[in-house]
């Protein structure tokens, strides 16, 4: 998500790790954990803007030692060692048909509109595995490169999608979003190490 260009001075909210791009979107500057902090673009760099990514920076950079991640980069040589079970789900509004049924069968999901991640995500090959198994072909109508924002997307009714359990755990406590019992799921991954 570009936030603004260059020149102006943005408050940034959410911890997560930040960059600032420049140029064909090569990374000049790294700002991890932002809360409330006032964030100033390099003066004159007209082409610069500032780039929320929710991403660890590339591991190939050496800026981080150490990763936990759903899956290892497939472009990197790197080390991963698998450490704990990482459940996907279906998740749906709380109103949706789904969320009052017992079971749901997975032929259901055939007519109903998805939200996915975009397509180099953990999430979303995991999602067209579990698809492409059951022999349904999708209706993705919408695609977005964030959990929060998919979250946002089927609590508002606009359609169901396979996420993390781990990410759902507020949602869920509140009753703002529902995890329906469907054919094959949860698909159980794994959380890694990476280095």
């Amino acid at each position: 998500v570009q936030l603004a260009r260059c020149g102006k001075v943005y408050q940034l909210s959410t911890a997560k790790w930040y960059r600032v791009a420049g140029p064909g979107k090569r990374t000049v500057m790294l700002l991890r954990n932002v809360r409330c902090d006032t964030v100033a673009c390099p003066k004159g760099q007209e082409n610069y803007a500032l780039v929320v990514d929710g991403k660890l920076p590339p591991l190939q950079a050496g800026e981080v030692d150490l990763c936990v991640m759903g899956r290892a980069p497939r472009d990197l040589q790197c080390r991963s060692e698998p450490f704990a079970a990482h459940p996907h789900v279906l998740v749906t509004a709380p109103e949706h048909r789904f969320a009052r049924a017992e079971a749901v069968p997975v032929a259901a999901l055939a007519d109903e509109p998805f939200i996915v991640r975009e397509a180099e995500s953990g999430t979303r090959a995991t999602l067209q595995e579990y698809l492409d198994e059951h022999r349904i072909q999708p209706n993705y109508v919408m695609q977005m490169s964030s959990n929060e924002a998919i979250k946002q997307a089927v609590m508002a009714g606009m359609g169901i999608s396979l996420l993390s359990l781990h990410t759902l755990g507020l949602e869920l406590d509140h009753g703002l979003i529902a995890v329906p019992e469907v054919q094959g799921l949860p698909v159980m991954r794994r959380w890694h190490v990476v280095n």
